[in-house]
C-alpha cells in the first residue's frame, strides 16, 4: 500500500482525501518508489486491474500451502467516502477481493488519520455490508506521522474498542514491536482480552 506519495504537486495517503488534481478523468494513484526516498511513476489502478493481480498472487501462495489464510489490507475508506474513492482511485472493489482471501484488513489507524476512535467501527460495519469474508480491523499502536504527539494507552484502548464492535472477526496490531515496547499498551491488550 501507498503511505504517503507526493507527486505532480499533489499530496496524498492511503487513509486521507484523494486529490484529483492531476486527473479529474482518471484518477492516478502514486506509488512510492524504495529506492532513495523518491517518488516513482505515477501507475493507474482502476477495479478492472487491482482484484485479478491480487487473485493472482493468492492462487501462487496457495499452490504452495492450500492451507494458508490470506489476509488483504485494503484502504480504509467507506463505500461513500469520496465519491466512492475505495474503487475509483485505490482500485479495491471489497466484494470482489473478499471472494479471493480469506480476511480484508481495513487499515483504520484513527489516530494517524486525525478520525476519533469510533470511526474505525464505521468503517467496519460499512465494509460488512459488502464482504463475503471475515473482517479484521488494523490500529495502529504508536503514533505514526504524528511524532511528538502522544497517542496514549487510553488512545489506543478506544481503538481496540471500536475495532473489536461486530461486525469485526478480531483485530491486527500495527505493528507487534511497539506492543513489545509499551507495557501500557501491552496491558490495555490484556485487560480486553481478559475481560472477553
Amino acid at each position: 500500500m501507498v503511505e504517503k506519495t507526493q507527486s505532480a504537486g499533489r499530496v496524498g495517503g492511503y487513509g486521507g482525501s484523494p486529490d484529483h488534481t492531476a486527473s479529474q478523468e482518471r484518477p492516478w494513484l502514486a506509488v512510492t518508489s524504495m529506492a532513495a526516498g523518491r517518488v516513482g511513476p505515477v501507475t493507474p489502478l482502476t477495479t478492472q486491474s487491482s482484484s485479478p493481480w491480487v487473485a493472482e498472487i493468492a492462487e501462487a501462495v496457495r499452490e504452495i500451502d492450500p492451507e494458508i489464510l490470506i489476509n488483504v489490507h485494503i484502504v480504509p475508506w467507506r463505500r461513500d467516502d469520496f465519491d466512492g474513492a475505495l474503487q475509483r482511485v485505490a482500485g479495491q472493489d471489497p466484494a470482489a477481493l473478499s471472494k479471493i482471501a480469506d480476511f480484508l484488513s481495513p487499515m483504520a489507524y484513527s489516530f494517524m488519520l486525525r478520525r476519533p476512535p469510533e470511526w474505525v467501527a464505521s468503517v467496519v460495519e460499512d465494509l460488512g455490508w459488502v464482504a463475503d469474508c471475515p473482517i479484521l480491523p488494523s490500529i495502529q499502536v504508536s503514533p505514526a506521522y504524528r511524532e511528538g504527539e502522544v497517542f496514549s494507552a487510553g488512545d489506543f484502548e478506544a481503538a481496540l474498542l471500536s475495532a473489536l464492535e461486530p461486525p469485526s472477526a478480531g483485530v491486527v496490531f500495527w505493528s507487534w514491536d511497539h506492543i513489545e515496547a509499551d507495557a501500557e499498551k501491552s496491558g490495555v491488550i490484556r485487560k480486553i482480552v481478559q475481560g472477553h
